[in-house]
């Protein structure tokens, strides 16, 4: 009797034993359907590591939030993204009159990521004065138009287009349908005009000079001011044209005198309007009406010094205001 309690003890601690050692030994769990995805070659995970081959534009009327989204998405997938950018382009080149402009010589550079930095193509407007770029890709689009005896518009025009920085002012969203327009100047026939340039004079406070702009006495009279403006920049002048007239110029091609609204006397300053491709110096533009025929005028002051210079064009044919300058038909000034 005691053999058989001892013999079913020691059953009962073998079981005990055993059970304890399955509990705590470690076990391979059953695969997931989930972890086989995880090491699955053709699975997303591996995707998502392969750099990206194709860089996108965003979307077209995107907001800006949409474009920082989109910003920020490119920059992870490709930090030399900017560079990789899809350039579609489409411009029209026109004349002063709205015409087209055919055969119009147009040369486009971009920055991209070839060995040099920028890349460049070239091509000709066609019959209606198009022209068109795409399947290049890059950051920033430069285009240069020219064409025999037309001038490019520098105001006006835009010439620097960025297809990657969406914050900057040049950011460009392409539409056929509605292409960039490209205005030149068409030249007209020229008159011979007398030529005078950068006649000067030092000038301080409350002296003048009158400075000859054509034939037969016509001239130009400038009076140094007091200045209004203490500043280095400070600039102030009384122009007159004695038996005559002038009108400011601001248009960037003054090729004709206008016919009315000339004064006598413009006193000018620093801030006085000015052409807008004029650069830095202090100064004005005119147009000039004497008895001897019409020309135009630039007064020039360096900031900060007494000279005046005076650079005139004058047409003596009285009947004519055409201020067209061909340097074939330059008259040379009699001493």
């Amino acid at each position: 009797m005691k053999s058989k309690r001892i013999f079913f003890v020691a059953i009962f601690l073998l079981i005990l034993g055993v059970s304890l050692w399955w509990s705590i030994s470690p076990k391979k769990p059953a695969e997931s359907s989930h972890a086989a995805a995880l090491i699955e070659p053709s699975q997303e995970p591996t995707q998502q590591i392969t750099e990206p081959t194709l860089i996108v534009p965003p979307p077209r009327n995107a907001s800006p939030e949409d474009l920082h989204q989109w910003w920020l998405k490119m920059s992870k997938l490709d930090q030399k993204f900017e560079w990789k950018m899809p350039i579609e382009f489409y411009g029209k080149v026109i004349d002063d009159e709205g015409l087209p402009v055919s055969a119009a010589i147009v040369s486009m550079h971009w920055t991209d990521i070839s060995p040099n930095g920028t890349s460049e193509r070239t091509m000709t407007a066609d019959t209606q004065g198009n022209f068109s770029l795409n399947g290049v890709n890059g950051k920033r689009l430069i285009i240069r138009i020219k064409k025999d005896g037309y001038r490019i518009y520098d105001s006006g025009n835009r010439f620097s287009f960025e297809y990657a920085a969406y914050y900057e002012p040049e950011w460009h969203v392409p539409n056929a349908g509605n292409p960039v327009i490209f205005k030149m100047h068409k030249n007209r026939q020229a008159d011979p005009l007398v030529v005078r340039e950068n006649q000067e004079a030092e000038l301080s406070s409350g002296q003048k000079r009158s400075f000859v702009i054509g034939p037969k006495g016509a001239a130009v009279m400038v009076e140094r001011l007091p200045n209004i403006d203490t500043s280095r920049k400070g600039w102030a002048a009384r122009i007159s044209v004695p038996g005559g007239g002038l009108v400011i110029s601001t248009v960037e091609f003054p090729i004709e005198a206008p016919e009315t609204d000339y004064m006598e006397t413009i006193e000018v300053t620093d801030k006085t309007p000015k052409p807008v491709v004029w650069q830095g110096d202090n100064g004005a533009a005119f147009f000039v009406k004497t008895q001897q025929g019409y020309g135009r005028v630039t007064v020039r002051n360096t900031p900060g010094a007494a000279w005046v210079y005076v650079t005139s064009y004058f047409n003596p044919n009285p009947a004519s205001r055409n201020l067209e300058f061909d340097p074939a038909k330059v008259i040379k000034p009699a001493p």
